[in-house]
């Protein structure tokens, strides 16, 4: 049985290949190539099923809290915008707020992103997916 981290790799394989045909298409439209976009497609919808299934049944904690893989990927996403907010404003000669003190959520922001992906990184080189 494969361990989710390499079930997450076949799927950013696909999802690649799947990118690249859809560029095929724009300049030549076959059968084959449609062909082949549907079965990359119907590859990947399986592989994310998968992880989909692995993400929710799996936990981690996080403050004391059990939560599913799959929150932990969601409040992870959140971290990663309010992160690029921050350094838009540290980069923004309009931005009047005080750049030092918003460096320093940021920083606080990157250690929180850090922790959840280690957490989450070790749990699919753990779990095994059937």
């Amino acid at each position: 049985m494969p361990y989710l981290a390499e079930i997450i790799a076949q799927k950013r394989i696909l999802d690649r290949k799947i990118l690249e045909v859809k560029r095929f298409l724009q300049h030549e439209q076959t059968n084959a190539l449609a062909q082949e976009l549907f079965a990359l497609l119907e590859m990947r919808q399986n592989k994310i099923l998968n992880i989909t299934a692995a993400n929710n049944a799996s936990t981690i904690s996080i403050g004391g809290t059990e939560v599913s893989i799959a929150t932990a990927i969601e409040i992870r996403v959140t971290i990663k915008e309010k992160i690029g907010v921050l350094t838009k404003l540290i980069n923004s000669n309009e931005c009047n707020l005080d750049k030092i003190e918003l460096q320093s959520q940021r920083d606080k922001y990157y250690d929180e992103y850090t922790l959840l992906s280690m957490g989450i990184e070790r749990n699919d080189l753990q779990v095994t997916v059937k």
